[in-house]
């Protein structure tokens, strides 16, 4: 009987971050491990693939623009004590 942790986790990341497909044995082989049909692993309506994309984007985004926000924030207080120096 297979079990997905046959499977190492860097290469089931691999598949989850679409940087490599299975084979169709491997996926069938996962879908029995989950107790699914191997169908369903390609259901739109299971996995919001694109709302994943955009939440992830938007993630990036509050922590570039709160990164930015810090860096200025230090090197305000950065010049302000040398000025009083």
């Amino acid at each position: 009987m297979f079990q997905i942790d046959q499977f190492y986790h860097t290469y089931l990341a691999t598949i989850e971050l679409e940087r490599n497909f299975p084979s169709d044995k491997v996926l069938e082989q996962i879908a029995h491990a989950l107790k699914i049909d191997p169908v369903e692993l390609f259901s739109m309506t299971c996995y919001p693939i694109e709302e994943m994309r955009t939440f992830k984007k938007s993630v990036i985004e509050a922590f570039e623009q709160t990164l930015k926000n810090q860096i200025t924030k230090f090197k305000k207080n950065a010049s302000d004590t040398q000025i009083h120096s």
